[in-house]
């Protein structure tokens, strides 16, 4: 690269860092293009907002509070508040001979594990 005093044209890195690439910084402010492989985003709308928007569509958990069953996406382990493992399940855990009170529900999915607080209701 050239520059300075050279009466040259300077290279000059882009958003990725490469001198003389072409990625450019999208309409959501991801550098894409480019040696980045990422295809670039000219739609607002389409932007995500965040990671954690993106990961936590894989963890929902239904219904919540809950009666006889719980349902999520992956696999789930269910714990008291005591740290008891009360039950393991692949998208649906089996709750009905449990006591109303407070859980935890570790599910992993995707490679991601979330802990998620459930109340145990008895109408």
């Amino acid at each position: 690269c050239v520059g300075g005093l050279t009466q040259k044209e300077a290279c000059v890195k882009d958003c990725h860092g490469d001198f003389g690439g072409t990625a450019f910084v999208d309409s959501c402010g991801k550098c894409a293009g480019g040696n980045t492989g990422l295809v670039a985003i000219t739609d607002k709308d389409k932007c995500i907002t965040s990671v954690e928007e993106t990961i936590e569509q894989g963890f929902e958990v239904s219904p919540n509070p809950f009666m006889d069953k719980i349902e999520f996406s992956g696999n789930g382990k269910l714990y008291d508040t005591t740290g008891k493992l009360i039950g393991i399940g692949n998208g649906a855990i089996n709750t009905g001979g449990l006591t109303e009170g407070f859980y935890l529900l570790i599910i992993d999915y995707k490679g991601i594990s979330r802990v998620k607080r459930l109340t145990k209701v008895g109408y």
